[in-house]
């Protein structure tokens, strides 16, 4: 009989809304399982080659201000209903890509950075609770 089990993907997978890029609906998935499904109003990136591109380092910069801008942009040019980028309009940006120990390195640090931020998010957040039981 074989196995339900899921198996785990090896390449993480990068989610970007195509609709109303503004809105900053995007993320990042760190261990995709094999055949998962996501909504058609999302674009899925994955990086073939690990040799060439850090996931990590790709999805932050997609994630600057400067590229939703620009996303925004093309978005509102469309011609739906609504503003609407397509995966194309993704592959089409031009991305500078600095060498892979240099992508690795920046993805490294601002994962730290983020890792640390979440972390004081929840202190606060206990902190919080906390003074609200106090008084």
């Amino acid at each position: 009989m074989p196995s339900r089990a899921k198996q785990i993907v090896e390449k993480d997978m990068i989610l970007y809304s195509c609709v109303r890029p503004n809105l900053k609906h995007y993320g990042i998935i760190k261990q995709p399982l094999e055949n998962m499904v996501c909504s058609t109003g999302f674009a899925t990136l994955t990086i073939e080659n690990k040799e060439y591109a850090n996931a990590d380092f790709l999805y932050y910069n997609l994630t600057q201000e400067h590229y939703i801008n620009l996303l925004h942009t093309i978005a509102s040019t469309s011609t739906s209903s609504y503003p609407s980028i397509t995966p194309d309009d993704l592959l089409d940006l031009d991305l500078a890509l600095p060498p892979l120990s240099i992508q690795n390195n920046i993805a490294r640090i601002l994962s730290v950075l983020d890792s640390k931020i979440e972390l004081n998010n929840r202190i606060n957040k206990e902190l919080e609770n906390l003074a609200k039981l106090l008084y």
